[in-house]
């Protein structure tokens, strides 16, 4: 039997460690190990094995002659009662290898679909697995600074668990110990400009470049999430509902929701205007016409 997983890793970790409970997972790196032996322990029946064996194969992506080896023996795989469960850590590319794969795996993709009260619900419950509780407040807040990122979400709570070790999170210890992510940090610089809150956003952006984010990372964050509202502002002129406009876009819910309300308040005229200077000036800066550092500054200022 064999499995494809790709999508959000820790996602798969998780589903790993239930796997992990009831059956005995081996992992192959493939910076390390080749095919032989793969087929050394996979053809290998030990009579004293009690529990079924699950090979969890990572890092093959870039090892050629592993893949190719594989193909052409991938029918005697197959035909095993064991389970191979091959890991991407990227959405797979459409290439021969895995056209060829998944012709005989199931495919199971890992996305965080959780609507925002779900992500609520999901938050209270990890804190309430470490004897913690949230306070309402501090709740919307630490959704706000972390984003939907599960990973991200299971970083900092043990971040604020190891802080607080009993009693209640509260909204100041949220704002003491979590900062806000990258995506949060442009949203909110964006949000501002729009809002005409120039010195503010300025404000915000200089505290981004003394952190030292990469200046061209900057310009390509900016650049998707403009993008991502102006789609989202054209699905909402259609009257599509959030499900609709979530399978059609990819957006998560959380997306959908935190934005709705202030794109009703934004035209898209200036969202375009705002995405066009953008644009401008990423290539003046890749280009090394001008500073990324000054090209930031000038979009938002013609904005």
């Amino acid at each position: 039997m064999i499995e494809i997983f790709f999508g959000e890793n820790f996602l798969i970790k998780k589903e790993i460690e239930k796997l992990s409970k009831k059956n005995k997972v081996k992992i192959f790196d493939f910076e390390e190990k080749t095919l032989k032996d793969l087929q050394k322990e996979a053809f290998c029946e030990n009579l004293f094995e009690k529990k079924d064996k699950i090979f969890l194969l990572k890092n093959f992506e870039e090892n050629e002659n592993f893949k190719r080896d594989f193909l052409e023996q991938k029918e005697k795989f197959q035909r095993l009662k064991t389970l191979f469960i091959f890991w991407f850590k990227e959405k797979p590319k459409k290439d021969q290898f895995f056209g060829e794969l998944k012709k005989i795996a199931k495919i199971k993709e890992f996305r965080n679909i959780l609507k925002f009260w779900e992500l609520e619900k999901w938050v209270e419950n990890e804190f309430l697995k470490f004897g913690l509780k949230i306070e309402p407040l501090a709740k919307k807040e630490f959704i706000e600074r972390v984003g939907y990122n599960l990973w991200q979400m299971d970083q900092e709570i043990k971040k604020l668990v190891a802080f607080k070790k009993k009693g209640i999170i509260n909204k100041e210890d949220v704002e003491n110990l979590v900062v806000l992510n990258l995506k949060e940090n442009v949203f909110e610089i964006l949000n501002l400009i729009l809002e005409n809150k120039k010195k503010k956003a300025f404000l915000l952006l200089e505290d981004l470049l003394k952190k030292g984010e990469d200046q061209i990372k900057l310009f390509s964050f900016f650049k998707k999430q403009l993008r991502n509202l102006i789609l989202l502002k054209e699905f909402s002129e259609k009257k599509l509902s959030f499900s609709e406009i979530s399978q059609k876009t990819g957006f998560h819910s959380y997306f959908i929701q935190k934005n709705w309300v202030l794109i009703q308040k934004w035209k898209k005229e200036d969202l375009l205007k705002l995405y066009s200077q953008i644009f401008k000036y990423t290539i003046l800066a890749k280009s090394g016409k001008i500073e990324p550092k000054i090209g930031l500054s000038f979009c938002f200022l013609e904005a």
